[in-house]
């Protein structure tokens, strides 16, 4: 899976004197992280990083752009707003929502003075195409992979793996084995160490059902999410086609009401179970992707923080003799990780005024993490969002997501003491900031046919 090779390739570039081997594991089809063909703006640094340009995602990867994502009917019937990356991701007049709304692009500027600077954005890709782009890179680097699948993982009797059976008869020892088998976690699951925290009390999805094939594609800067009586339907707009998903909770609801009321009566169903190992690494055995964090695909962040996870374990890097306080640290850093995404998308189930339907009214009823408490009371009384060691979402995220399900900012000295004009003065100039944008983006089909053309 894609996660498995950007965590080799990670690996190896970090340590290109050590040995990386793949051994082939073919990912649950629950393994979202691993089925993601699109993520978050961030995790374009993480290619940067592992050696993948962005030119080549464009040109042999099928990639487009995506300045925000729209959301339907989250609030209310009829209902719409675009969640924008970039700075000041709040309201209808920033930039990367004009642009949205307005189906333009340009490329962004680090020159502060131009409106650009202000934009940010993630790239959606053909996802066969971009394994395969994952598959080069490794193979380029040294990393190994093995025709033959694993069969077993035996433990060594002391928390970790000892090495792993193929099928071929043959075994593979290692100083470190990387579970990147999806939710099933073979390797943590044979360490015997690993105990499973369940989210199904906080978020509320546990199936998603995948569209048997894209509709036309439609050249777009944003993907939609749209709220339905029995869950939500996700739309990414990818160059090979429109793909859609729809989340939903099987207990809510007979399949044939909940096929029916998302308007998809086939396709691929696939069984979701939101939560964590309490540990990602036990022993010599350490979980990224679904093996490490599994949750509902909003946002489709599930890739971002493999990704992110990917990068703390470098930060963190071990030596061949593993030390049980980095092993610790890794833990606490990765687990609150994970959390806070949890919360982020357990945050778009707390609006004020949700969706009509049964899916919603269940929805409502989920636990709140004391995380998330915090946040919603900080943010509701006055208009501060806490401080988290680990957090994988920009601030201006959870402040468009407010937004979007129609929580306000409560009061706070700075917004008590600030005249009405300057207030005033300030919402004219981002409109002017905006409107100069809109100027300087072209539409969007036309500006990746450019882009492409100057590039081959």
């Amino acid at each position: 899976g894609q996660v498995g090779l950007a965590a080799a390739i990670a690996l190896r570039r970090a340590l290109p004197r050590t040995a990386v081997t793949v051994v082939p594991c073919q990912p649950a089809p629950s393994a979202i992280a691993d089925r993601a063909m699109t993520s978050l703006p961030r995790t374009d640094a993480f290619h940067e990083r592992i050696g993948l340009e962005e030119d080549g995602f464009i040109l042999r990867a099928g990639a487009s752009h995506r300045l925000g994502v729209r959301f339907l009917n989250w609030q209310q019937q009829n209902a719409s707003y675009i969640h924008g990356y970039g700075a000041g991701s709040v309201g209808d007049e920033t930039v990367s929502q004009c642009l949205a709304d307005a189906n333009k692009f340009a490329n962004p500027t680090d020159d502060t003075v131009s409106p650009l600077s202000d934009i940010d954005y993630a790239l959606r890709y053909h996802q066969p195409a971009y394994r395969g782009r994952l598959v080069a890179l490794a193979k380029h680097l040294g990393v190994r992979q093995l025709e033959g699948p694993m069969t077993a993982a035996m433990s060594d009797g002391k928390g970790g793996i000892a090495h792993i059976a193929l099928a071929n008869g043959g075994s593979v020892t290692a100083d470190l084995f990387v579970d990147c088998s999806g939710p099933q976690a073979l390797l943590m699951d044979a360490t015997q160490q690993a105990s499973f925290q369940s989210w199904s009390a906080m978020l509320p999805c546990n199936r998603l059902m995948l569209a048997a094939a894209p509709a036309a594609p439609v050249l777009s800067v944003t993907d939609t999410i749209e709220a339905h009586n029995f869950g939500w339907r996700s739309t990414i707009f990818g160059r090979d086609g429109a793909h859609h998903a729809f989340a939903y909770n099987v207990d809510v609801g007979s399949e044939a009401e909940i096929a029916s009321g998302l308007g998809q009566q086939s396709g691929e169903v696939v069984a979701l179970k939101p939560g964590r190992p309490a540990n990602s690494w036990v022993g010599n055995v350490i979980a990224f992707g679904d093996a490490a964090a599994a949750f509902e695909p909003l946002h489709w962040i599930n890739l971002a923080l493999a990704h992110e996870q990917i990068l703390l374990f470098l930060e963190l890097l071990p030596g061949c003799d593993i030390d049980a306080r980095e092993r610790a640290e890794y833990n606490r850093r990765a687990g609150a990780m994970a959390d806070r995404v949890r919360d982020y998308i357990g945050l778009h189930y707390s609006a004020p005024n949700p969706p009509e339907g049964p899916f919603w009214q269940h929805a409502v009823r989920l636990q709140r993490s004391s995380g998330l408490a915090l946040t919603l009371s900080e943010y509701t009384k006055r208009g501060r969002l806490p401080f988290f060691e680990e957090e994988t979402l920009p601030r201006e995220s959870w402040q468009s997501a407010m937004d979007c399900i129609g929580i306000a900012a409560g009061p706070n000295a700075q917004s008590l003491s600030t005249p009405k004009e300057i207030v005033a003065d300030r919402l004219k100039k981002q409109q002017m900031r905006s409107a100069k944008a809109l100027e300087l983006a072209a539409p969007y089909p036309a500006w990746l046919k450019k882009h492409i053309e100057s590039k081959t």
